[in-house]
């Protein structure tokens, strides 16, 4: 995640000396999420509509193409679901057959709503809220909902998975009496405006860059931190993807985006004649991690427009009224980056007007759909596939997820951690012992941290070494300071030498130290052993 005020994260590495001693017990707090994912089975929901945009039913399997990067794949399961009830199913592979997609049986949706209270200003946010509340009756008697909500720096867990409309509502009354911060980001981005009016007035019309090509200093700060914010953000929302990663049934999460500008250069930069050459962080790439996830687990995206039309906030410090031409190349700019999310996943965007009939719509939307799913050929290279449906009669559109990632075990486990650091929770149930020393002044505004963590040794699978049994583990560390800046999470390999006489309690200690800011921070400190699939963790505060 990108981030203004880089977070230096150092780890070196150092050598373990194995001991014998037992570990103290720890309690166990249960994480938001359980043990790293092995997805095997790629499920994708398709609508199909006539020319008119009415549903067609009653296609059977023989009726589609599935392609995988340009190639037609052999179609697993297929299942068609009308009016929320599976109305048959046939599978050429049992594994391959999505959860609950019983013939007969109602097929229940599971929907998690994720509210951005860093870009939203609170007048938006609590009026579609406020529209959800009087729609949550809705709810099928197999569907469930959760509901979190993102303040720039942590995520608040509202609601766990319930059918319940009172809790829910409540979940949602609680959720609008929260701080919005749209009002600060409108600010940011007020402040560059208020600069160049000054400067125009001093110098008159001419151009306050001397290389209309390139950006100027002030102008780079704020495409720079409105690229942090966004990152920040759709990593936020990924990261909630990854804890309510094994829902049953179909899984749509609602995105109650606040105003993420498709092109942050182009959202700050609104000449559209001027050629900016510089190199900046590209819109796929920004909005990619979140769409990679969605589609990695099974998740319908439904982006919301929070602010919609005509509901821009009006700034009555500015020098003169809104530029219509910038105020419409802005909206522009956030309902490009919604749209996409939709496309990429097989939802729909809720854009202006429309946001406030968002879950009617959606629970229309994912009644009546047709599921197919296939076996990929997995390499675990954490590399995107396309993929595609077509429906073999004319006149007939398709719409559904456009790609899956082919997410490795190591992947998988650092988009775990990164939960874990979001949600301030650990990462697994399995409790790792971690002592934190005093943080040290370092140079400049940096300071090292010494750890230690105590590896439980007599739960991790021997393998045969050279030397005698050794176990392989990973390490991972994650770090957020109190502004919500993070870093890169490292892995560490490490290979342990194992006791002459392994017994459950025996443990090894490992001490190393990291570089930080100087600032407070949260961490979370993982041991993931790719032989047997565990994640150690444990969580710290370190404050200089």
């Amino acid at each position: 995640m990108h981030s203004t005020k880089r977070l230096v994260l150092w780890i070196p590495l150092a050598l373990l000396a194995t001991l014998s001693t037992p570990a103290p017990a720890q309690d166990a707090r249960p994480g938001v999420f359980g043990e790293v994912l092995d997805v095997r089975v790629v499920n994708v929901e398709v609508v199909v509509t006539d020319k008119k945009g009415s549903r067609v039913n009653g296609l059977g399997a023989a009726d589609f193409t599935l392609e995988v990067d340009g190639q037609q794949v052999p179609i697993d399961f297929f299942t068609e679901v009308v009016g929320g009830v599976v109305a048959g199913a046939t599978a050429a592979a049992p594994a391959a057959a999505p959860p609950a997609a019983e013939p007969g049986q109602p097929l229940g949706v599971s929907w998690l709503i994720f509210v951005d209270d860093f870009f939203s200003v609170e007048r938006d946010r609590n009026k579609v809220l406020e529209s959800l509340g009087t729609q949550i009756a809705l709810l099928g008697p197999a569907d469930r909902m959760a509901l979190v909500a993102w303040d720039g720096h942590k995520l608040s867990m509202l609601s766990s998975w319930s059918n319940s409309i009172p809790v829910l509502q409540r979940a949602l009354k609680a959720a609008a009496q929260r701080p919005a911060f749209g009002l600060r980001r409108l600010s940011e981005q007020r402040t560059l405006v208020d600069d160049r009016y000054m400067q125009q007035r001093v110098v008159g019309l001419r151009a306050v860059s001397a290389d209309p090509t390139h950006l100027a200093p002030d102008e780079r700060q704020l495409v720079d931190l409105m690229t942090s914010q966004v990152s920040r953000s759709v990593g936020a929302a990924a990261a909630t993807l990854r804890a309510f990663a094994e829902p049953p049934g179909r899984k749509a999460m609602l995105l109650l985006a606040g105003g993420w500008p498709w092109r942050p250069i182009d959202y700050v930069i609104h000449d559209p004649n001027r050629l900016i050459t510089e190199t900046t962080v590209g819109a796929e790439q920004l909005y990619r991690p979140l769409a990679d996830v969605a589609n990695l687990l099974g998740y319908t995206l439904y982006p919301v427009d929070v602010p919609g039309m005509n509901q821009r906030v009006v700034d009555v410090s500015a020098p003169g009224p809104p530029d219509p031409f910038v105020e419409s190349r802005r909206e522009n700019e956030q309902h490009m980056s919604l749209g996409w999310l939709a496309e990429r996943t097989g939802g729909r965007a809720f854009l202006n007007d429309k946001r406030l009939a968002v879950f009617e719509e959606t629970v229309t939307d994912t009644r009546s759909f047709y599921w197919l799913g296939f076996t990929p050929k997995r390499s675990g290279d954490d590399r995107p596939h396309r993929v595609r449906v077509t429906v073999k009669r004319d006149g007939l559109e398709v719409r559904s997820r456009q790609g899956f990632l082919d997410a490795s075990r190591t992947a998988e486990v650092s988009m775990a951690v990164e939960s874990s650091l979001l949600f301030g929770n650990p990462a697994s149930t399995l409790p790792l012992e971690v002592t934190v020393g005093r943080p040290l002044k370092d140079r400049g505004r940096r300071m090292k941290v010494p750890i230690t963590i105590l590896v439980p040794l007599g739960q991790l699978t021997p393998l045969p070494g050279p030397e005698g049994p050794t176990v392989a583990v990973e390490l991972r560390v994650a770090a957020q300071d109190a502004e919500g800046a993070t870093a890169a999470i490292p892995v560490i390999p490490l290979q342990l030498r194992m006791p002459a006489e392994l017994k459950a309690d025996s443990a090894g200690r490992y001490s190393t130290e990291l570089l930080l800011r100087r600032a407070e921070h949260d961490l979370v400190i993982a041991l993931y052993e790719p032989v047997s699939g565990k994640v150690f963790s444990a969580t710290a505060h370190i404050a200089p």
